[in-house]
């Protein structure tokens, strides 16, 4: 009797130890094929975020997403197509030297529809991502009139690109549309534009 006990515990014993090293080098070879299968899919991707310094290039036909922020209203809309010509090879930091150039270089339209930054959010070698924020208000103005050698000249919104040398002196002017040029005007259209300079002509 006693040793049926004894043997049907050490049965019961041996099925327990079986089936605890079966379920644990079960659970290792599963987890292991997950990583592999983890590393195998980061590295057929090459993702890359924002702040990876890694090599990778754009492939042709990669997804391009804009994501349109609105500073006004806190509305995000966003655009999906493919990544132009011109982006094509391109490694993150190329990326970065055009969204830069971009900037400094601000198409005009771009500079109407108030457009304030234009970052990279995401890089891989099939998807990027770009987030463009304007700020309607800052485009309220297209013109913007300074004295430069005392002579009134007009500028778009940049600051940079010049619309017009007027040839108009401004020390012809009233000491307070002097001051007024000193720290610049700005003008929302043509008509207000030519208005203003039709007052300093007469």
């Amino acid at each position: 009797m006693e040793r049926s006990v004894y043997r049907l515990i050490c049965a019961i014993s041996s099925l327990c130890i079986v089936f605890s090293l079966s379920y644990y080098f079960s659970y290792i070879k599963a987890w292991e094929h997950y990583e592999k299968s983890q590393m195998e899919r980061e590295t057929k991707e090459q993702v890359f975020p924002a702040g990876n310094q890694e090599e990778a290039i754009v492939k042709p036909g990669a997804t391009c997403i804009y994501q349109i922020y609105n500073t006004e209203t806190g509305t995000m809309t966003e655009e999906e197509g493919y990544v132009t010509s011109e982006m094509v090879a391109l490694k993150r930091a190329d990326i970065l030297l055009y969204l830069e150039d971009y900037m400094e270089h601000l198409p005009k339209e771009e500079e109407e529809k108030g457009l304030e930054s234009y970052t990279l959010t995401y890089f891989s070698t099939d998807k990027i991502i770009f987030e463009k924020s304007y700020n309607p208000n800052k485009a309220s103005y297209m013109y913007y009139i300074v004295v430069e050698n005392n002579i009134v000249v007009v500028y778009y919104t940049d600051w940079k690109t010049v619309f017009e040398y007027t040839g108009i002196d401004a020390r012809r002017l009233s000491m307070e549309e002097q001051k007024k040029l000193s720290n610049g005007i700005k003008v929302k259209d043509n008509a207000e534009l030519y208005s203003i300079l039709e007052d300093y002509s007469s």
